[in-house]
């Protein structure tokens, strides 16, 4: 049950981060569009643009990490096949001392930040600053998922 709706969560945010996606195109379509066709600049369309690539990017890391895409140095797993396990297990301990302090920084600038506008289109950063601890969070749950399942797995084997 908890892991069925732990997967609908993280689909939600999957899917809000594919919408952010979608955002920065319509973003640029626009801007290429008004300033080619109509002969002005949309002042708007680049801050949007960069919220929705921060939002892509933050709420897509948990599902990410569910299917342990994250980027690896592959030669260590290679040269080191014995020490594959200590390694993934020591990345993974470091993605969450990583996450960590991320969401740390981000909890101190939630105060500093609660009535700044973005300059042109006037959107609120706090927006911002949520979504990015959002992702954050659900990142260092399936993080500890993963390695959860990793050591019964290698449990399971030996």
């Amino acid at each position: 049950m908890a892991n069925k709706l732990w997967n609908y969560a993280r689909k939600i945010v999957t899917s809000i981060s594919g919408l952010s996606c979608l955002m920065i195109g319509f973003c640029i379509i626009a801007q290429i569009f008004c300033r080619f066709f109509l002969g002005i600049a949309l002042t708007w369309s680049e801050e949007i643009a960069q919220v929705g690539m921060i939002l892509m990017v933050f709420l897509a890391l948990a599902e990410v990490e569910s299917g342990d895409e994250h980027l690896k140095v592959e030669i260590l797993f290679s040269v080191f096949p014995k020490l594959s396990f200590g390694m993934t297990i020591v990345g993974k301990l470091l993605t969450l001392v990583y996450s960590s302090i991320i969401l740390y920084s981000g909890c101190l600038m939630l105060p500093s930040v609660q009535r700044t506008l973005a300059k042109a289109s006037k959107f609120p950063i706090r927006y911002l600053y949520y979504a990015m601890l959002l992702g954050v969070v659900f990142w260092m749950i399936q993080t500890v998922i993963n390695m959860v399942k990793m050591v019964k797995e290698r449990g399971a084997q030996k």
